[in-house]
């Protein structure tokens, strides 16, 4: 199932040990992980047929382009060694870095839940990390694009990524939803009766509110990994789903001192809480009537309830 990716280590002269290939321990919600020893040292491999969305995306060139910046920035990421494409299933090669998972993000019934296996007071030094990698600006606004070496945003403006991103959601999901996404397009437009993002585009990773995306080492935060879904825009975005960290760390490390600031960014938040959930029916619209669409509808149904009066 690797043999292509495998070839092309080989071409790079790293040589692999295939006898010692077995299930990583953490599983994605969307990719197989494996580990497996190489001459280059043990290795993360990714196995991904991609839904509608993250082909879309070319998700799997994000982590690859991201890692310079990243490395750059004093931002621990995994080096990305190779990328291969074998009838539609994408395979991936990556640097294993120390650490274990700080969690894991896990269905139960209708409700997603975070469980954290690290002291709470670990949560400074995450949004600490947090404050550093946001005040990576990137050019342009939206989903990350990775190309030639330059990392950018895809659109002009934050204002034409949501309203664009969200139009292409909503068309997506109103054949099969088409009570929810009336209701998600009352409560998202116009716009402009939101709370505004002005700023420069900040680097976001987009999923750092689960733990599984950290790996921690004695206490110390030694690796961020999973970049698919980074964007380039408003950090509020990051803390949209099941945000458990406090903040007061966060503001002062970027600056955000007064009352208004903090205020506005924490109303930001709140705003995007139902744009995760309308982008998660989009993801797996593929299976509307899988248990994830279900428990994302049902999330999304439950939030619009709880931020506007649709």
């Amino acid at each position: 199932m690797f043999d292509a990716l495998f070839l092309k280590l080989k071409t790079l002269g790293i040589e692999i040990e295939p006898a010692t290939l077995k299930k990583h321990s953490v599983q994605g919600f969307m990719s197989s992980v494996y580990t497996i020893s190489s001459s280059a040292g043990e290795l993360v491999l990714h196995m991904l047929t991609p839904k509608a969305e993250q082909a879309r995306q070319r998700t799997w060139e994000k982590a690859a382009g991201l890692y310079t910046l990243l490395e750059q920035q004093g931002i621990p990421s995994a080096r990305v060694l190779a990328v291969e494409e074998e009838d539609g299933v994408y395979t991936s090669a990556q640097e294993k870095l120390p650490g274990t998972s700080a969690g894991v993000r896990v269905r139960k019934g209708m409700t997603i839940v975070d469980q954290w296996a690290v002291p709470r007071n670990l949560f400074s030094d995450i949004e600490k990390m947090l404050a550093k990698l946001h005040s990576t600006h990137v050019a342009g606004y939206g989903w990350i694009v990775a190309d030639a070496g330059s990392i950018r945003g895809a659109y002009k403006t934050w204002e034409a990524f949501l309203e664009n991103e969200i139009n292409f959601w909503l068309a997506t999901i109103r054949p099969l939803d088409p009570d929810i996404t009336e209701r998600a397009e009352r409560y998202f437009f116009p716009l402009s009766k939101h709370p505004q993002f002005t700023g420069p585009a900040s680097l976001v990773h987009n999923d750092m509110t689960n733990p599984s995306n950290i790996l921690v080492n004695e206490g110390k935060i030694t690796g961020i990994v999973d970049w698919e879904w980074a964007l380039a825009g408003d950090p509020a975005m990051e803390f949209e789903f099941n945000n458990q960290y406090p903040l007061d760390d966060y503001f002062a490390a970027r600056g955000i001192k007064s009352s208004e600031e903090r205020a506005d960014f924490r109303r930001r938040i709140e705003f995007y809480k139902p744009l995760f959930l309308l982008w998660g029916l989009c993801v797996h619209a593929d299976d509307p009537g899988g248990a994830l669409y279900q428990t994302l509808r049902f999330n999304l149904e439950k939030t619009l309830g709880q931020v506007s009066r649709v």
